[in-house]
């Protein structure tokens, strides 16, 4: 018999929300406005991660020291600006395909559905005000970095998701992100979408399978080895 699954978390940029890797250019973008000149697959490396932290740890990186927090916001700022902008007028900015289904379906299963981020607040706002996912509607809760004290990969995030929504344990079901959800219980899942092998993940691995609690909508959708990178969207509840 499968345990039931009470919490689904998800990220929102390039998970459930196609934005044509925004992110990664606005970061670019600000930072380059900074002085900074970083590649696309330094910045791969800390995606996930708080944006302020990111931005350290990039800074950090090229300068061989601690970047000062002067700066740090600087770039923030000028990210944040750039990012809301996008995320409010492009037209490039969409669900990806069958997210707020999968939304629907979980949620009439039972199953809450909550988002976290890497983004602060406000970003999210102007995202869940975009796509038309009103939190208590169409998910039951978006948790953004500077709501916790603790962004990725520590567990905060998805602790407060359990919070916001009543689950009261969880289980590891992916990576990245989803390992914070490894000693906090056994009735969550978080959904693993593609490899992960940053550096600041503590355990780094390819996902090959779903856990073997995962209801058949999760285990649909799975990520395989053949095709790390393909978004987890299950088609339908079975």
């Amino acid at each position: 018999m499968k345990e039931k699954i009470e919490l689904v978390v998800l990220d929102l940029a390039g998970t459930t929300v196609r934005d044509d890797d925004a992110v990664n250019r606005c970061l670019a973008e600000a930072l380059a406005a900074g002085g900074f000149t970083i590649t696309r697959d330094d910045i791969n490396t800390v995606m996930g991660l708080p944006k302020p932290i990111a931005i350290r740890m990039l800074i950090a990186g090229r300068l061989g020291r601690e970047a000062a927090a002067d700066l740090v916001a600087r770039v923030h700022e000028d990210f944040l600006d750039r990012i809301g902008r996008f995320y409010g007028t492009s037209p490039n900015v969409a669900e990806m395909p069958g997210a707020a289904d999968l939304f629907r379906q979980l949620r009439a299963a039972g199953i809450r559905v909550a988002l976290d981020t890497g983004f602060s607040r406000p970003t999210v706002r102007a995202l869940l005000a975009r796509l038309g996912w009103t939190e208590g509607t169409v998910i039951d809760t978006c948790v953004a970095s500077d709501e916790v004290a603790n962004g990725r990969p520590y567990p905060d995030m998805i602790f407060e998701a359990m919070r916001r929504t009543g689950c009261h344990a969880c289980h590891a079901g992916g990576e990245g992100g989803g390992h914070a959800v490894g000693s906090a219980g056994r009735h969550c899942c978080r959904l693993p979408v593609r490899d992960w092998h940053h550096p600041w993940h503590p355990y780094p691995r390819r996902v090959a399978s779903p856990p073997p609690h995962a209801p058949d909508c999760v285990t649909g959708g799975i990520a395989s080895p053949a095709s790390p990178d393909r978004v987890l969207i299950p088609p339908r509840l079975i």
